[in-house]
């Protein structure tokens, strides 16, 4: 049984507050918290109806509204710009009154083509890889992440065209641009149809073939090549070589002006519309169904960090070691006025021991090294209990590629006893475990589960790539003792 689906809108304003908290830090949101927690369904919905009950909601729903109305006027002006171009393209193409028939087609038919094929080997190459597959997807995903720059504030509705782009990376964005590229080139070759058929019923044209360095028979299997399919689809009767070759210039073209003018209109239905009308509805048919599925990826950092506290997190299965002991601990608190610094240790890092301990930017902290050994841990808890005044902190720097177990808690509330200090645990090691395909919601709730029980907050801080949210937390908690 599927959940419900997420509303575009109420989709973009959720992707907006996480954009803009993952670069500005989290947003007061006790009250929408709590408006999460009782919300139904998935995490998904929690998060949307948390997003939805944060400050200023209302008016980024406003904005998210008007954009997609702009959207609207874009695509309706560029339909208009479509049937401008294949206006022209048909009036370019009978200029006087004798019409090269290969040469209009050409200029009829030659860059829809070329542009519809190139859809299609986009779309059986990548086929889910989002509207960044497709040249429109990227120069339109290039342009919103431009204005986006230079909109930037730290009002959250200055990330809306950022959740647009992302918007466009999704399946439903996938979909709907091509069907907004399929639109576009229908229109062109309808009104291109229209206005030959307009030129064709009151002008009188001569619809001639010729080549310069190819010979007769050549040019006939040309034309017949391109005849083959409307004459397969039943939009024109089999054309003879005899009613070809005498389309030929030079020789009696004017006797066979309304098969030539058929086989120019029929083309245009054949090569252009009816594959532009079939794939416009079957994008529409997967825009739609898309649309009913439309979530958000609740892996990325932002919505990790808030799951724990929007839905209760059951217990996962657990493959290392055994499960930490029920019953989870108050919050260590800082124990002398006179704290020293914090400092830094790394446990079970996939780090070389060489490399140390990964810093945290905008912290002045001691680094210990790597308590990854039983001489390292040995060594590491001698330190701590030397340390004079105590550290205002033992901060934590362990891997997402472990789970953690018994064990692991023992040593943290070992090590945090010998430093007589608040305990702050920062997973890192991020990009590591999604390469080797590891969920990380699961991993993220077992590290929040043993931050419980060993009384210390848990912040998600990939060394590789840290975002300012996630080093402001580590602060905070620093400068309030945790």
């Amino acid at each position: 049984m599927t959940s419900p689906r997420i509303p575009v809108t109420d989709w973009l304003v959720t992707e907006t507050v996480r954009l803009h908290e993952e670069q500005w830090g989290r947003l007061a949101d006790q009250a929408a918290t709590e408006a999460a927690r009782a919300a139904p369904g998935t995490l998904a919905h929690r998060l949307v109806a948390r997003a939805l009950a944060l400050p200023g909601a209302r008016e980024l729903r406003q904005s998210a509204r008007h954009w997609l109305e702009l959207a609207a006027i874009a695509a309706a002006v560029l339909i208009l710009l479509a049937g401008a171009a294949g206006f022209g393209a048909a009036r370019g193409s009978v200029t006087g009154r004798e019409v090269n028939i290969l040469l209009s087609l050409v200029t009829l038919l030659g860059l829809p083509l070329a542009m519809l094929l190139l859809w299609i080997v986009f779309t059986l190459a990548r086929p889910w890889q989002g509207a960044g597959s497709g040249i429109i997807g990227s120069v339109i995903g290039a342009a919103m992440h431009q204005l986006s720059q230079r909109t930037s504030s730290e009002q959250p509705a200055s990330r809306l065209l950022l959740a647009g782009a992302g918007l466009l990376a999704t399946r439903s964005g996938y979909w709907l641009l091509g069907a907004t590229s399929h639109a576009l080139w229908l229109v062109y070759a309808l009104v291109a149809l229209g206005t030959l058929t307009v030129f064709f019923s009151v002008v009188e044209y001569d619809l001639v073939w010729g080549t310069t360095i190819l010979g007769e028979q050549t040019g006939v299997r040309i034309v017949s090549l391109v005849a083959a399919l409307p004459v397969a689809l039943g939009l024109l009767p089999p054309l003879d070589p005899e009613t070809i070759l005498a389309a030929r210039s030079g020789a009696s073209a004017g006797e066979v002006r309304g098969p030539m003018a058929r086989l120019v209109a029929a083309s245009i239905v054949a090569w252009a519309i009816l594959p532009r009308a079939l794939l416009l509805l079957f994008c529409l048919a997967m825009t739609a169904l898309a649309l009913r599925r439309l979530t958000l990826d609740t892996h990325q950092p932002g919505y990790l960090r808030l799951a724990p506290g929007l839905e209760p997190v059951s217990p996962p299965a657990r493959q290392l070691g055994d499960p930490p002991a029920d019953g989870p601990a108050g919050r260590r608190r800082r124990q002398h006025p006179g704290a020293g610094p914090p400092v830094l240790v790394g446990i079970e890092l996939e780090r070389r021991h060489e490399e140390g301990v990964p810093r945290i930017p905008g912290i002045e902290a001691t680094v210990l090294g790597q308590a990854s050994d039983r001489a390292g841990r040995e060594a590491v808890k001698a330190i701590l209990a030397e340390l004079r005044p105590p550290p205002a902190a033992l901060v934590a720097v362990c891997s997402l590629l472990r789970t953690p177990d018994a064990g692991t808690a023992g040593l943290l509330t070992r090590l945090a006893d010998a430093a007589d200090a608040p305990l702050v645990l920062v997973l890192d090691e991020l990009q590591e475990l999604e390469d080797r395909g590891i969920s990380v919601g699961a991993r993220l709730s077992d590290w929040e589960a043993l931050g419980d029980r060993v009384g210390a907050p848990v912040v998600m801080l990939d060394s590789a790539a840290p975002e300012a949210a996630a080093i402001g937390m580590v602060k905070q908690y620093l400068e309030h003792g945790v």
